[in-house]
């Protein structure tokens, strides 16, 4: 019998064992890597002692914290080259695999139009709704999961390129005396990944006003930037910066509308050592509301 509930049942377990192994970011890494990694036996579990990407066997090299491309690229944009190590951009790989895969995890955002975005998606903190441009504890526009935790291992990585940013160029702050991320926005784009120009500017009125910052992390495949300090016309020349494995670029203050597109994904220019499938993978955080003006 055709459409069967067991037919039904069926198609619904083989649709899901696809997304997730479409979302799965170690598509193609090792399975002994995976199993040890994901197992609750703490004698074959990877730990910071025992990651294997401490052995030759994964071509670990740490990358510098900065190079002679570290600086300004606008008044209050701050790009940070190399600043997380390979064991850092590891660790977030394993941490965005494991959450992905979980409830509130990974999912292809679609606009009300019916058009899907092009790249996959989970906010931490707060989830971000595409088909209302506004924050929400759960994600309304697709399953109503409650947004995962941002961990705090995160926000000590956050904090650490935003102090770096402001010893480059105060203004990253804007009027904020400080900035504690409450929101992570996670994406995941394949070699045809990308987003048009626009504005980050769905956060809270004061954190708009004050500028307070953005600061956003790459992994793996390098890609093209572009930003500018206003909506260009059709001939209007746009600058891009190439962003690469282990960049960190913070913008805030007089920066914090900076018009800005991922236009371009270089796919295969991922490390040799990061155990993460083709794509790459990009981190934003920011806090909704500035910390210091809470009652």
């Amino acid at each position: 019998m055709k459409n069967s509930k067991a037919d039904r049942i069926e198609a619904k377990r083989l649709q899901h064992a696809a997304d997730e192994h479409e979302l799965d970011l170690f598509l193609n890494v090792p399975q002994q890597y995976v199993d040890a990694l994901v197992s609750t036996d703490p004698n074959t579990r990877f730990t910071a002692e025992n990651s294997p990407l401490k052995t030759s066997e994964f071509n670990v090299i740490d990358l510098p914290r900065g190079s002679a491309d570290t600086g300004a690229l606008l008044p209050g944009l701050v790009i940070l080259k190399g600043f997380l190590t390979s064991q850092e951009q590891q660790e977030l790989v394993n941490d965005s695999r494991r959450m992905g895969l979980e409830e509130g995890g990974f999912y292809k955002p679609t606009y009300a139009s019916g058009a899907k975005c092009r790249l996959h998606q989970m906010c931490l903190g707060r989830h971000w709704n595409v088909n209302s441009e506004k924050y929400e504890d759960r994600r309304s526009n697709h399953d109503n999961a409650p947004a995962p935790t941002l961990p705090e291992s995160w926000k000590v990585y956050a904090q650490r390129s935003l102090d770096a940013a402001k010893k480059i160029d105060p203004q990253v702050m804007g009027t904020c005396k400080k900035m504690t991320p409450d929101v992570c926005v996670v994406n995941f784009y394949k070699k045809a990944g990308r987003n048009g120009m626009h504005i980050d500017k769905d956060e809270s009125d004061e954190a708009m006003s004050m500028g307070s910052p953005v600061i956003s992390f790459s992994i793996g495949c390098a890609a093209e930037f572009a930003y500018i300090d206003h909506y260009p016309e059709s001939h209007e020349a746009v600058p891009i910066v190439r962003l690469e494995s282990g960049d960190a670029l913070v913008f805030g203050g007089p920066a914090r509308k900076v018009v800005h597109a991922l236009t371009r994904v270089y796919n295969g220019t991922q490390p040799s050592w990061l155990r993460m499938r083709s794509g790459r993978l990009n981190l934003t955080f920011r806090e909704y509301k500035p910390s210091e003006i809470e009652s």
